[in-house]
């Protein structure tokens, strides 16, 4: 695949802090929809607010190329900082991490 036609998936976390370890995302490394629906259903009658590895949406960007995508966040949070990790959505498993300032946004 060349990567103007390479999708790609994206897990968002919340937090106060900045993530002090990237490691401790990597349990989601694999992770596709199917698979963030189930983890969302498990966690679906949990109350207390998302630790900052638990991921709280997830969108897939159909073409590299493209670098827009959107996800709707299953519960309200409040948070600092967003976290995406972007993982290549092919053999090659690839993960990468940007960090984001939200300005205590409330995201929803």
């Amino acid at each position: 695949q060349g990567g103007a036609n390479m999708s790609l998936r994206c897990l968002v976390f919340v937090s106060n802090k900045p993530p002090s370890d990237t490691d401790i995302f990597r349990w989601c490394d694999n992770f596709t929809e199917r698979h963030y629906n189930a983890y969302r259903k498990k966690r679906a009658g949990v109350t207390t607010a998302p630790k900052p590895h638990e991921p709280v949406g997830f969108f897939t960007i159909k073409h590299a190329a493209q670098m827009s995508g959107s996800c709707r966040l299953t519960v309200p949070v409040l948070c600092k900082y967003i976290t995406m990790k972007l993982i290549r959505a092919d053999e090659r498993q690839q993960s990468s991490f940007s960090s984001f300032n939200s300005n205590q946004l409330h995201i929803r």
